[in-house]
Formats: structure tokens, C-alpha cells, sequence
């Protein structure tokens, strides 16, 4: 059979899936239980998701979450540190524990026979942590050395400038992990606040996925959780976004980089956006795939880049839309232009139904492979509830997808892409991509710590 390598391959039939059916029930205490049997996994995966996250942060002291989070496995009333590590490696079981923008969350995979042991340990990091302060102090200065490191990473240091002037004022303008100075600023109480106002079991949700039945996992969910103290469920800041003026460049200058990182983009929309599935394939035909228009053009047609995409994220209120490249710098300006070139027509005329078709068949083609394992079933439960998403909302995901138009997409387009109101931040030796970029754009220089030259 010959194949032609100038001809992309069209979309096949996705196959079936089924997203695993899943139980709920709650504990007396308002704890959240739910529950996905797949016996043919060999493990069971427990998620806890704590409904708050670092924008409950107190101001100044940003990193508080993350901090909290650090600790959980550093001791507790009952075990220290290496009696955690130890009973966790008896039973084989795997913990982490890390805040994102829309939850604190508690993993832990283990096998099924080991679940009552592991889960003795789980809730005992959960709900009787002492937060020792020698360990507080070494994970601090660990946080802080890996900051110090940023400059030396051009990639990191432009996507956090990104959002620091995409979210200037907000807690969202700063890492998860928070500023130098705010990191230096938190002390084993506030950690000790922070866990006592926000880990309530009316604020959180426990996942069993895997090698479980609805018996064991209320035994265990009893046995190891009803005892957890209730507590009033917090109230989260209320958020105020303000989308970009106008299209304006910030450059930060670090001599001698061979090349530049561009980011492009502005606030996107809120994940319960009708307009949501719409969006998606608005994305992927943009920049969400090998395919996509800003990836053909400025590495294909151009040569810009190795690869460039975007992406809309999610978190509470407005995510961003961000658009990222590694380029040339001597073609920093120009594949700025070329960017905001491709925003521009698809803003002004429907895609093709080829390009509609191809988007739509990477989309739901890819899907089903997202929720092989456990872990991948405990997450996606996870996102229901996070994003108070419908029970059904995988089960019905690729017909939605593929009910979306081409008027839908030129619609969301010219709802939501902004070529007008473009954050443009650029990473790179401003004695080689300063001058084409004023040529074009209103540009303000700043140095790697972010202050203005």
C-alpha cells in the first residue's frame, strides 16, 4: 500500500466510549463522596478536593496554599515524616498533594488490597497535620532557590510576566507559589489559618476510582472521615476582570538570548460559557494542534519556530486566552504580526468544512484515551464537580463538539478573539528585537525582575 505524505490522512469513526458510571452519597459532616468502579484496574485512585485555592490567599502573604500543600506529608500528631514515607511504601501506595487555581488537591494510588492501611495514613495527614516549622523553613528557602532560577528560564520568566500584566492587581497576577517577598512573609500560623478555614468537610469532595465497590467505599469513607470536624464552608473573594485597552508590547530584556519567547493573548471567557464547545474547536483550528493556523504558518510557511500554539484556560471567573511561540529573534516583530494576521481572518470569514472536520476529528479521536487509568477517572470526577459540570457532561462531550457550525465558530470568533486588545510580551535581547517591534507596536522595556527600563 503506497501512502501520500502530502495528503493529511481524513478522521475515522471515533470509536465507542462510555464514560465509567459513577455513585454519590455524603457523609453526616457534609463530606462529598464519589465513587467509580472499574475492576479491571488493579489500583483504586483517591482524589480530595478542597474547594478553595490561592486566591484565598491572604494579601502579601500569597503561597500560603502552596505551602499547606508542601506540608501535608511532613508530619502529622501521630507519625512523622519518615513513618509517613515508610507506611506508605509498605502498602505501595503513591501520595502528592498541590493546589492549582481551582482546588487544593490530595492524591494518593494504591492497590485495592492495601486501601483500609493506605487510607489510615491519607486521613491522618488530612485532618491532624502539625505543620513543623523546620520543615516549613526548609521548604521555603526550596521554594525561594527555585525562584532565583526563573531568570534562567526564558519560557517560565515570559509566561509569568504574561500574566503578571494580564492580571495586574488580582491575585491571579502572581505564581501559585507565590512572590519572594510575600513567600518570606508567611508564618506557621498563617498556614495554620488557612488550613483551619478552608479544610471542612462541607468544603470538599473525596474520589474513589479503580477497584472498589460502593460497599467498601462507604466503609472507608465511615471509618476514616465521619469523624472529621465540621467547620463553616468559606466564601471565596469576589473578582473583578479587566480585559486589555489596547494591542501594546512588553519586552523584558535579557542580553544574549539566542532566542525569543512570545506570548500573545488576552482574558478568554469562564468555563460555564455556553459558548464553550464552540470555543474549543474556535482553538484548536487557531492554534490548538500540528494543524492549527498560527502552527502552519509560522513554522511551516515562515520558519519561524520548531512549534506555536494557544490554548483558553479555565479557573474561577475569566481565564486566559494565551498564545505561545519560541521564534527567531531577528523575526519577533513579524511573527507578532503574522499572529494577529490569523486572529484577524478568522474573525472575518467562516473556517473550511475541511478544517472543521480535521479539528473535530483530532478532538473526539483523542478523547477517549483521556480517561484510560484510574487517575484520569478520578480527575475528570474532579472537573464535574469543580466546574459543576452535569453528571452526563463526558458521556455527551462529542456530540456537543460535533454539533458545533462553522457560523458557530466565526460567531465565538468574533465574540472572543480581540486582536485590537492584544497582550503582547516578549522574552529576548532587546538589542536585536526592540527596533522592528517599535517600528510596529507601542512597546515598554523592563528588565528580568520585571521593572520598567
Amino acid at each position: 500500500m503506497e501512502f501520500n505524505r502530502f495528503q493529511t490522512p481524513q478522521p475515522g469513526i471515533p470509536r465507542p466510549f462510555h464514560f465509567p458510571d459513577f455513585d454519590r452519597f455524603y457523609l453526616r459532616n457534609g463530606l462529598e463522596v464519589l465513587l467509580a468502579e472499574r475492576p479491571d484496574f488493579p489500583l483504586v485512585s483517591v482524589n480530595l478536593c478542597i474547594k478553595s485555592y490561592p486566591l484565598a490567599d491572604t494579601e502579601h502573604k500569597e503561597g500560603t496554599a502552596n505551602l499547606l500543600c508542601e506540608l501535608f506529608s511532613e508530619g502529622t500528631k501521630k507519625r512523622n515524616s519518615e513513618q509517613i514515607a515508610e507506611e506508605l511504601e509498605f502498602t505501595a501506595s503513591q501520595f502528592s498533594a498541590h493546589t492549582d487555581w481551582n482546588a487544593i488537591h490530595l492524591d494518593m494510588n494504591t492497590l485495592s488490597r492495601n486501601l483500609d492501611t493506605a487510607m489510615d495514613v491519607f486521613s491522618d495527614m488530612l485532618q491532624n497535620p502539625i505543620f513543623p516549622e523546620a520543615e516549613l523553613e526548609r521548604i521555603r528557602q526550596e521554594i525561594l532557590t527555585d525562584r532565583l532560577r526563573i531568570v534562567d528560564n526564558p519560557a517560565k520568566l515570559n509566561s509569568e510576566q504574561f500574566i503578571r500584566f494580564l492580571y495586574h492587581g488580582m491575585r491571579y497576577a502572581l505564581p501559585i507559589e507565590g512572590s519572594n517577598t510575600s513567600i518570606q512573609n508567611i508564618s506557621r500560623a498563617d498556614i495554620q489559618t488557612f488550613y483551619n478555614r478552608h479544610l471542612v468537610p462541607g468544603n470538599a469532595v473525596l474520589i474513589f476510582a479503580g477497584k472498589i465497590n460502593r460497599e467498601t467505599a462507604e466503609t472507608v469513607s465511615e471509618k476514616y472521615f465521619a469523624s472529621w470536624e465540621e467547620g463553616p464552608v468559606p466564601s471565596l473573594p469576589d473578582l473583578d476582570f479587566q480585559q486589555p485597552q489596547k494591542t501594546r508590547v512588553h519586552l523584558i530584556h535579557k542580553p544574549g538570548s539566542s532566542q525569543t519567547e512570545l506570548r500573545m493573548g488576552h482574558l478568554g471567557i469562564e468555563r460555564k460559557n455556553p459558548d464553550y464547545y464552540a470555543v474549543t474547536l474556535l482553538n484548536e483550528i487557531l492554534g490548538g494542534y500540528f494543524l492549527s493556523r498560527i502552527n502552519m504558518n509560522l513554522r511551516e510557511e515562515h520558519g519561524y519556530t520548531y512549534g506555536s500554539g494557544s490554548a483558553f484556560s479555565y479557573r474561577p471567573g475569566m481565564g486566559p486566552l494565551h498564545i505561545s511561540a519560541a521564534v527567531q529573534s531577528e523575526h519577533t516583530a513579524q511573527a507578532a504580526l503574522e499572529v494577529l494576521k490569523e486572529i484577524s481572518k478568522i474573525r472575518s470569514e467562516e473556517i473550511s468544512e475541511k478544517e472543521l472536520q480535521n479539528a473535530r476529528g483530532q478532538i473526539t479521536g483523542l478523547f477517549p484515551i483521556a480517561f484510560e487509568t484510574a487517575d484520569q477517572v478520578a480527575l475528570g470526577l474532579s472537573n464535574i464537580v469543580l466546574s459543576q459540570l452535569p453528571d452526563d457532561y463526558y458521556n455527551t462531550y462529542r456530540n456537543k463538539i460535533s454539533a458545533v457550525t462553522r457560523e458557530d465558530i466565526l460567531e465565538s470568533a468574533q465574540k472572543y478573539l480581540h486582536p485590537d486588545k492584544m497582550l503582547i510580551v516578549v522574552t529576548g535581547d532587546r538589542a536585536i528585537i526592540e527596533k522592528d517591534l517599535k517600528d510596529t507596536f507601542d512597546v515598554t522595556v523592563y528588565d528580568v525582575q520585571g521593572n520598567e527600563i
